[in-house]
C-alpha cells in the first residue's frame, strides 16, 4: 500500500511550515537551556553560576550539574568539531557510520517510506511516514546538496555529476523531537545543519553527543541510493541547467504526477551500518596506499627510513661524543651538534642521538 496515495503535496507543505513556525515560537521561549557563555563563564570563574538549577536545570536524575560536567560537555564540543572538520556538510556514508545502531534500526524497521516532493535550487524536501509511536502522520526531512551547483556546471556526463553530487557533502534538518532535542546541536558544530541552527548545549538527552541522525534522516539516506531517486534528480538537474537567469534563482519546484508516479517505483533496501562502515575503512586504507606509492613521497618515506637505520661507525660516535663534551663545557646547546652531524651524515638528529 502507497503511505502517500491521496497526500496534496503542496497542502502538506503548507502544514509542515505552520508546524516548523509553532517549533520556532516554541523554541524562542525555552527555559533552563545551556548557552555557550554560560559555559564559558563558568569554566573561566571555576563556579557554577548562582541559582545554577534554576537557570539550567538538573540532570536526568534530578542532581544538580557540576563544574566537571561543563567541562566535559566543552571537551564534547571540541570532539565533535574536530570530528566532522570545517568543511561545509558530510558525505552521506560517513553520517550514516557515525549514527547510533538504534536509529538506523528503528529507520530500518519503523519508518515505511520517504517521497521527495519538492526541490529548491540545491535543496531537497521530503515527505517520511512518522513511526506511529506518536501523534504524527509524516515528517519533513530537508537535505541540501553542497555540491549541486558544481557540479550544475560540470559540462561532461550529467549521470557522472549526479553521481558525485550524492556521493559529496550533505547538510540536512528534520521537524521531529529526536533531531530538535538529540542532534541539531551535534549537526550545527559538525558544519552539516540546515537552519534553525541550535546554539543550546543538550545537556540531558544528549550530553556525550553521540549520534547525528535520526531514523527520519536516514531513511531519506537510503532513499537518495535508489535508482530511480538519482534518476529523477538527475532530471531536475537538466531542468535547472536549462533555465534562464541566475542559478538559484528557482521557486520551490514541486514534483509533478509524472515524477511521483517515477518516484513511487522505488525499492528502498534496509541500511546495512556495517557494511558501509567495511567500506570507508576499504577507501581510507586504498587512499593511504595510493598517497604512500606517489613516486615523490615514496622517495621521501626512503630517505627517512634510511636516515632512520643508518649506523653510526666507531670513529663518528667518538668524534660527536667529543663535540657534545665540548658543547657541555661551555653551555652550548647539544641540539647543535646533533643537527651538524645530521646534515652531515646525511641522518636524522633523532637517530644519531638513539645510537649514542
Amino acid at each position: 500500500m502507497n503511505p502517500f496515495k491521496g497526500i496534496n503535496f503542496r497542502h502538506q507543505d503548507r502544514e509542515f511550515a505552520e508546524l516548523r513556525r509553532q517549533l520556532r515560537q516554541n523554541r524562542g521561549h525555552a527555559k533552563r537551556t545551556l548557552s555557550p557563555n554560560q559555559i564559558r563563564m563558568a569554566i573561566r570563574t571555576g563556579e557554577m553560576p548562582p541559582n545554577a538549577e534554576v537557570l539550567i536545570g538538573t540532570r536526568e536524575d534530578g542532581t544538580p550539574f557540576t563544574i566537571e560536567d561543563l567541562k566535559g560537555f566543552a571537551q564534547a564540543q571540541k570532539r565533535l568539531a574536530k570530528q566532522f572538520g570545517s568543511a561545509k556538510g558530510v558525505p552521506i556514508d560517513q553520517l550514516i557510520a557515525s549514527s547510533r545502531a538504534i536509529d538506523v534500526e528503528r529507520a530500518n524497521l519503523e519508518i515505511r517510506s520517504a517521497r521527495l516532493y519538492k526541490i529548491h535550487g540545491s535543496t531537497l524536501t521530503f515527505s517520511v511516514t512518522a513511526s506511529g509511536k506518536y501523534q504524527a502522520d509524516f515528517h519533513q526531512v530537508k537535505v541540501r546538496l553542497e555540491d549541486w551547483w558544481r557540479q550544475l556546471t560540470d559540462t561532461g556526463d550529467v549521470k557522472r555529476a549526479m553521481n558525485q553530487t550524492l556521493a559529496g557533502p550533505v547538510s540536512f534538518d528534520c521537524d521531529c523531537g529526536r533531531h530538535q532535542f538529540w542532534y541539531r546541536y551535534v549537526a550545527t558544530v559538525g558544519g552539516f545543519a540546515i537552519q534553525p541552527y541550535e546554539k543550546d548545549f543538550p545537556k540531558v538527552r544528549n550530553p556525550s553527543l553521540s549520534g547525528c541522525c535520526c531514523k527520519h534522516v536516514l531513511k531519506v539516506f537510503r532513499t537518495l541510493k535508489s535508482p530511480t531517486v538519482k534518476t529523477q534528480l538527475t532530471q531536475q538537474m537538466i531542468r535547472q541547467a536549462e533555465q534562464v537567469g541566475f542559478a538559484g534563482d528557482t521557486r520551490n519546484q514541486f514534483m509533478t504526477r509524472q515524477d511521483h508516479q517515477q518516484l513511487k517505483r522505488a525499492r528502498v533496501g534496509e541500511l546495512n551500518q556495517e557494511k558501509i562502515r567495511a567500506e570507508l575503512a576499504r577507501q581510507a586504507s586504498l587512499g593511504l596506499r595510493r598517497h604512500v606509492n606517489k613516486p615523490g613521497n615514496r622517495k621521501k618515506i626512503n630517505r627517512v627510513r634510511t636516515q632512520m637505520t643508518q649506523q653510526l661507525t666507531v670513529q663518528q660516535r667518538t668524534q660527536i661524543q667529543q663535540e657534545l663534551a665540548f658543547a657541555q663545557r661551555y653551555h652550548l646547546p647539544a641540539t647543535t651538534v646533533y643537527q651538524k652531524f645530521a646534515g652531515e651524515l646525511g641522518m636524522s638528529a633523532e637517530a644519531i642521538k638513539q645510537q649514542l
